[in-house]
């Protein structure tokens, strides 16, 4: 399926990064580098995340829906941005009220809190902040956010079992 595998060909992107992340050394202080990347490394996850949901539910939608409803989605999905947890479930339950509630329940305590943190933190820096972050910590934020992006895929693109009368 070509959403899963745009979704996983950005996923190994980041991962590179964090390798190259983790080598780090040079003449200055590498503490200070890591920092560097891990804000680099803060706005590839929120644009990941963007990515990600925007490639999901255009594969949902080459199935289920017209030609006409898929251009919009394209465009509307195009100026997604700033995904934290309400803006995930405002996007989803527009979808699907069933699929906004399970998501409700699985984004959760570190699991927002990583998704809120690195939007947060993505905006900060762009508009010329420090963006306070080191590596360790947007490591785990990037566990979490995984969770969020393949919760997501297997909501929309699982199809239900059927059951048993």
């Amino acid at each position: 399926m070509g959403a899963v595998r745009e979704v996983e060909l950005r996923r190994r992107r980041i991962a590179a990064v964090f390798e190259r992340a983790q080598r780090v050394g040079g003449a200055g202080d590498p503490t200070e580098f890591q920092a560097d990347y891990a804000r680099y490394l803060c706005v590839l996850i929120s644009g990941f995340v963007e990515r990600a949901l925007a490639e999901i539910i255009l594969a949902y939608a080459q199935t289920k829906a017209a030609q006409p409803l898929r251009a919009y989605l394209e465009a509307t999905l195009r100026r997604l941005a700033n995904v934290d947890k309400e803006r995930l479930l405002m996007l989803i339950g527009s979808l699907d009220a069933r699929w906004r509630e399970e998501l409700e329940l699985f984004v959760v305590d570190q699991r927002q809190a990583a998704l809120n943190s690195v939007v947060g933190l993505r905006n900060d820096i762009a508009h010329g902040g420090g963006g306070s972050l080191s590596l360790g910590q947007v490591s785990k934020y990037w566990v979490s956010i995984q969770e969020i992006v393949d919760k997501v895929e297997e909501l929309i693109l699982t199809e239900p079992k059927m059951r048993r009368q």
